[in-house]
Order: structure tokens, then sequence, then C-alpha cells
């Protein structure tokens, strides 16, 4: 009997579905068979960048394999495998991931926040803190986190940490509440956390003093702070 032909796509490391910020780039090596008795003339892996609409060869030759280095950008990233031989005809392996892989290494806009009560403070068991609303122009917000530290009235001097139970805050939540674990000043800042997992830096710190009668606000910003969603500051 004639064999058919086949076209199947190696890819390293696998891509899932949706949005990341990682990998930058995919080794793609494809394999092809020509159909029984004829001769293979092209086995190249094909690239989609709108989400199967169009396909393009992906890389340059040999193409036995290529890496492909993705852009951050609105791209739905498919791949596939193409191979065609001197009988009339042509076969593809099934577009992958599906949905599409898509690519976003841009963080969230900054907010600003902001901490009452203000000084001079009335006597209050907590602090509220708010925020001004966070964009992002790829893969969307995704939550904020509220993040604290101590220190004293002019900086932030302790390690930076998420507050327990504010890590993932709803993207229509633009303030929360928080009691400082012990008296003394409490520095905040709020992340901005997108579906890519990319997050914003603070440009606005604000801190509090929490004694044993309430917390006061003593206003002050500090210079070349940042943080991450993922580790300390």
């Amino acid at each position: 009997s004639i064999g058919s032909r086949s076209a199947s796509l190696g890819m390293n490391p696998t891509l899932s579905s949706g949005w990341y910020n990682t990998p930058a780039s995919v080794t793609l090596t494809p394999t092809c068979t020509a159909k029984g008795g004829y001769t293979l003339t092209s086995c190249i892996a094909q690239v989609s960048t709108n989400g199967g609409t169009n396909w393009n060869t992906a890389g340059t030759p040999p193409y036995s394999s290529t890496v492909y280095t993705f852009t951050s950008s609105l791209n739905q990233y498919q791949f596939r495998a193409y191979e065609a031989d001197n009988e009339p005809g042509l076969t593809t392996s099934t577009p992958t991931p599906s949905p599409a892989f898509r690519y976003d290494t841009g963080a969230p806009s900054q907010v600003t926040v902001t901490v009452t009560p203000v000084y001079p403070a009335t006597t209050n068991t907590s602090f509220t803190i708010s925020w001004t609303a966070a964009t992002d122009a790829l893969s969307g917000l995704n939550h904020y986190e509220l993040w604290r530290t101590s220190g004293t009235a002019a900086a932030p001097t302790g390690t930076w940490a998420a507050v327990p139970g504010k890590e993932n805050i709803p993207v229509g939540t633009l303030s929360t509440t928080d009691v400082a674990p012990s008296d003394g000043y409490w520095w905040y800042g709020v992340h901005s956390v997108d579906n890519a997992t990319n997050f914003s830096t603070e440009v606005s710190a604000k801190v509090g003093q929490k004694t044993s009668t309430g917390p006061t606000l003593i206003p002050n910003i500090p210079t070349g702070m940042s943080g991450s969603g993922t580790s300390t500051t």
C-alpha cells in the first residue's frame, strides 16, 4: 500500500493557551513524511500571529529546527508543521496551542496611594488605603495587591511584603483597610497585576503611624521604591 503524508511539530518549551510573560522564544522542530513513492519537497514550521487566519514560515533556513522569538503585542501565536512533496497536495499538523498563546511583558500603569486618617488624626483602629485605578493595554488588569513595610516617618526601612489576605484584591475595588501589626510607622504601596502576571512598581507610597490610641498619617513620599508581586522589595 502507498503510505500517506504526515506532519508533526515538536515545541520546546511547550506553550499553553492564554496570556504569559515567558518564554521569550520557542524552539520548533517539524517532522514530515512524504506520500508513499514521492519525494519530500518542504518540511517547515509555520506561525500564525492572528489566531490561525494567516500562516507564514517561522524562522530561517535550515528549517529542521528553528528558534522563534516573540514580541510583546496583540499577536495571537499558533504554530504548525507544513509538509509538501512532488505529488500535488500537502498536509499540516493541528495548530497549537489552541486557543492561542499570547505574549505580554508590559507592566500595568502605576497607581497613586492615599492613606487615611490624614494628619492630624483622630482615634482610629485601622488605616484605610485608597488608590487610583490602573490600566493595562494588552492582557488587561487581573488584580491589585496591598504591600506593607515598617520604617520611620521619613522612609521605609523594613522588608516589603504583601499584606496577608490582601494579595488578590478585585480590579473594581480601589480601597481596603488594614490594622498594622504593632505600634510604629507603617508604609503602604499597591501593586497592579495584569493577566500575564506583570506588575507595576509604586510611584506613590504613604506612611501611617500606629499608636496605642490610633494611627496618624505622616505625609511623605520616598524615592526609588519598587516591589514585586512575587518577591519582597
